[in-house]
């Protein structure tokens, strides 16, 4: 069986996030078990095989404590730049609030199973937020930055929670036995969209919640890892295409009074999985991960793209050596994602200039997979 991508990419399509979702069912490797379910690096390119999650025992209350992640911010090739650093473990599903204050991330670098942290972008001090004896992983910042959704399996099953910035008061939103992952806010911070394996085989679906009263969900439409637009009711995710050979590519769907209207393909490709959508703070553009097939057939994650929300101007924004993932942008142009290289995985960022798609002076390149 292929080693399944590493983060709850229930991709059988999971972040996963290298291409989160690369194949399809987050499982565990023996020894890494955090970084495994929860971070998407796939070992096969993602294709539409639906998930199932592990299960393990109740977590307990999130306890915050302190450690010291040095150096900070260390320049690569490139605009590229490093944020943090651990020789245990990895990190992994980066996210960033409005304020472009915070960085929030999930990681194994303290333990088999991952947790959630909280630096500030400027500065040394890495926070544990979340310590349960499930995992925790794919942390989103509300709008108002003062709380965070996350997927974790503490309760013995994959389900979306909501904790307090500080880490504090836990509080589960989904209970349903299939698994639940991926969570991200409405622009007012009332709902959550979220992923969770489809009742047909091989298939997703897009769910929505609201997060004071969780008892009330409705069913958008099917796909894996949505991304609600910050200006406006629109979703971004993946989905498998059901003819042929079935790669995900990137879709669009507008909400309009209760009902899911226009899904859009934005893009896609006839040899590589296009997954793990992310808007830009202005709604206008849209980052996202390309695994393909390497030499000799081996998978391999590609790189971190950026497209414009009409499918316009597509780039790739990283390349060369490693394994790029898991893409999240912050306020002021800059995406962060998962670097994995030299025996390492930890969170980068590259600045994409303001209304403008990289070019030469980023070392960019046109994607040439995509037609």
């Amino acid at each position: 069986m292929r080693r399944n991508l590493r983060s709850l990419w229930l991709v059988g399509g999971i972040i996963g996030l290298a291409g989160l979702i690369a194949c399809n069912e987050f499982m565990h490797r023996d020894a890494d078990v955090g970084s495994e379910a929860c971070s998407a690096t796939p070992d096969a390119p993602p294709r539409s095989d639906a998930p199932s999650g592990p299960r393990h025992d109740a977590g307990t209350p999130a306890v915050a404590t302190i450690a010291r992640d040095v150096p900070q911010e260390r320049s690569a090739t490139g605009s590229a730049r490093q944020h943090t650093f651990t020789a245990d473990g990895a990190d992994f599903d980066p996210v960033v609030d409005r304020s472009g204050t915070w960085l929030a991330f999930a990681s194994s670098r303290h333990s088999s199973r991952s947790r959630l942290y909280l630096k500030r972008i400027a500065g040394n001090v890495v926070t544990q937020l979340t310590d349960s004896r499930g995992s925790d992983c794919q942390p989103a910042f509300s709008p108002d930055g003062e709380r965070i959704a996350f997927a974790s399996d503490r309760a013995g099953n994959w389900d979306i929670w909501v904790v307090n910035a500080d880490g504090t008061d836990p509080q589960q939103i989904t209970r349903d036995p299939t698994p639940e992952l991926h969570p991200s806010w409405s622009p007012d911070g009332k709902h959550l969209a979220f992923c969770r394996a489809g009742r047909r085989a091989g298939s997703g679906e897009i769910w929505a919640v609201d997060v004071d009263s969780p008892g009330t969900l409705r069913l958008i439409c099917d796909g894996l890892f949505p991304d609600w637009n910050p200006v406006e009711d629109k979703l971004v995710y993946q989905r498998a295409r059901e003819r042929g050979d079935r790669w995900f590519s990137i879709w669009t769907i507008e909400l309009s009074g209760g009902e899911a209207r226009y899904p859009t393909e934005i893009v896609s490709s006839p040899d590589a999985a296009l997954i793990t959508p992310r808007w830009s703070a202005d709604g206008r553009r849209i980052t996202f991960c390309i695994v393909s097939e390497g030499p000799s057939g081996h998978a391999r994650v590609s790189d971190v793209a950026v497209v414009q929300d009409d499918g316009s101007r597509r780039s790739i924004l990283t390349s060369g050596d490693g394994e790029h993932y898991a893409p999240a942008w912050s306020g002021d142009g800059e995406v962060y994602f998962t670097r994995r290289a030299d025996g390492a995985e930890t969170i980068w960022s590259m600045r994409v200039a303001p209304g403008s798609m990289p070019g030469r002076a980023n070392s960019t390149k046109t994607v040439s997979a995509i037609p």
